[in-house]
């Protein structure tokens, strides 16, 4: 027993860390990369780039995880698609490469090549037709089967990201690599049937050409590919035509929105069964959160005449076929089924005696229509009155990822006004972080410091401005501290805290903008973004930037 608790704890440890690696990695801190140049023991000096992880794919949709290589959203995506793939031209894949290697065994690399593969497969197990008598024998049972097995690459872009622009190889230590690949609107979306039956992936594939340490004149490739789902629409049509029923009694509809309605209500044929109905399904053409409604009208015209059930399915039908040999693998199940009872059905008030049921079944999770060259989806309505006698309706439907232009158009406002919230947070978080890290660094460099917000002292004093401290520092070492980077950022930061008070008071300006007001003897609106005093004061005006920490 000891010995079991022992494993579960180490596998325990080891499940952690792996986990806990994968969350540091998606969860590192956001920093606009700045490429520098180190040098190396080398030949050549080593690439490196500041961090610019954002989150990425889980480990478990790697086909061959390593940390050294890694594949990463944009930033402000939560996946690697963009736009409305199917529906708009400028649909893409988007997003980062990120090497990490480590400082003292960088990757001597040549070039690096990024691709989009997209692939259907299908796969299933028959009984030979031709079969002995099944025994007892596993050789046997094993030769009664047959594997069909099939697939399709339609999709192959591939886009040299990185090429050294020396002799040889390059070392890189750490480097974000931006893709991008357009999408046809021609290619299918991502799809898997049950049981593996039939799959439609697509995977990004990071091909590096490196250095062979052991063969100096052979080149060493190291490829790292990751799984992703690509979600496709479908434009909403305004009109579709739709095929004819056969049935005399059945009425087709001009277009995909008005009902259909078949009826055999008091002809010839529903006197001789003694029962006539009417039976009326809303529309042909369904999206993700359409609801499929069928109402049934029944006429009982003879009193012997009884209804024993209704039933209503969905139907979907998936038709796997390898077209060199017409080899054929077509399923058929009900993804939907209803069945209503002779006794429950609700009796109309009137003279005649009539019946009303109603089915309403919702779309959602419902596999989309597909038709590539292995696979193909479809769906159909079945509806069935049982009596004495049976009748059995049925009708083709399309089921699609439908969108409309209007929803596209809330749905692009929606998603800009959330990044621009998103970017507007960043923006504040990292420059919150910035400056604790350069007040930390200039405090553990510095020999003494004070916090009473003085100005510029002397040549050794820095005024230094974040978040709401301000401190002035005498230093003594400052040459590690990069005076003229800290300065240039520092004017930036005020400059951004600049328009973030303005973002924050604009609702008080707009208010005075037009008339304007004082306070303590100036005045001030917005102009265009920019602070506009009404006064031309200049004591007044200089109190004022100093009041709000401009100067």
């Amino acid at each position: 027993m000891l010995g079991i608790k022992g494993f579960s704890r180490r596998l325990k440890n080891k499940i952690s860390k792996l986990f806990k690696h994968h969350g540091e990695r998606n969860t590192t801190e956001d920093t606009i990369p700045h490429a520098k140049t180190t040098p190396s023991s080398g030949r050549h000096p080593t690439i490196t780039f500041e961090p610019f992880i954002e989150k990425g794919p889980l480990i478990s949709a790697y086909a061959n995880y390593t940390p050294k290589v890694t594949f990463s959203y944009l930033p402000g995506h939560t996946s690697f698609q963009t736009g409305y793939f199917g529906v708009e031209d400028t649909a893409t894949v988007s997003g980062m490469l990120n090497l990490r290697f480590p400082d003292n065994d960088p990757c001597l690399a040549k070039s690096i090549v990024v691709s989009l593969i997209g692939e259907e497969r299908i796969r299933w197990t028959e009984k030979n037709s031709d079969a002995e008598t099944p025994t007892k024998s596993t050789s046997r049972r094993r030769s009664e089967l047959t594997n069909r097995l099939a697939s399709n690459v339609f999709c192959n872009q591939s886009i040299c990201v990185w090429q050294t622009c020396l002799v040889g190889y390059e070392e890189i230590c750490s480097l974000d690599i931006p893709f991008a690949f357009n999408l046809p609107t021609d290619l299918p979306g991502s799809l898997y049937l049950d049981d593996g039956v039939g799959v439609i992936s697509y995977r990004l594939r990071a091909t590096i050409t490196r250095k062979n340490r052991r063969a100096l004149h052979v080149s060493r490739i190291k490829e790292v590919a990751v799984g992703l789902w690509l979600t496709k629409y479908a434009e909403e049509p305004a009109v579709l035509d739709d095929d004819r029923s056969a049935q005399s009694w059945s009425v087709a509809e001009p277009n995909s929105e008005i009902p259909i309605r078949w009826s055999s209500w008091n002809d010839a044929a529903a006197i001789q069964r003694g029962l006539g109905w009417e039976i009326t399904l809303n529309k042909t053409l369904f999206g993700p959160d359409n609801h499929i409604m069928v109402s049934v009208k029944l006429l009982f015209m003879d009193p012997r005449v009884k209804v024993e059930s209704i039933s209503f399915g969905l139907q979907e039908i998936i038709t796997c076929h390898i077209d060199d040999e017409q080899i054929v693998n077509k399923s058929k199940k009900y993804i939907r089924h209803e069945r209503v009872r002779g006794e429950d059905i609700a009796i109309l008030p009137g003279p005649d005696t009539e019946g009303f049921v109603v089915f309403v079944t919702p779309t959602d999770g419902v596999t989309f229509d597909v038709n590539t060259m292995h696979i193909t989806v479809k769906h159909k309505v079945k509806i069935r009155i049982d009596f004495n006698q049976y009748a059995a309706i049925e009708k083709n439907i399309v089921i699609r990822n439908f969108i409309s232009k209007n929803e596209i158009a809330l749905r692009s406002a929606a998603q800009e006004r959330g990044q621009k919230s998103i970017k507007v947070d960043e923006w504040r978080m990292s420059r919150t972080s910035q400056s604790k890290r350069m007040q930390d660094k200039t405090f553990r460099e510095s020999k003494r410091y004070s916090t009473n917000g003085a100005g510029v002292g002397g040549s050794g004093v820095v005024r230094m401005v974040g978040g709401n401290t301000t401190f002035a520092l005498e230093n003594e070492n400052y040459d590690d501290l990069r005076r003229q980077e800290i300065e240039d950022r520092l004017v930036d930061m005020q400059d951004e805290m600049r328009h973030d008070y303005l973002d924050d008071r604009e609702k008080e300006l707009d208010s005075i903008q037009a008339e304007g007001s004082t306070s303590g003897g100036y005045g001030y609106a917005l102009n265009n973004g920019h602070v506009k005093l009404n006064s031309d004061d200049e004591n007044a005006r200089q109190r004022y930037y100093e009041s709000r920490g401009w100067i």
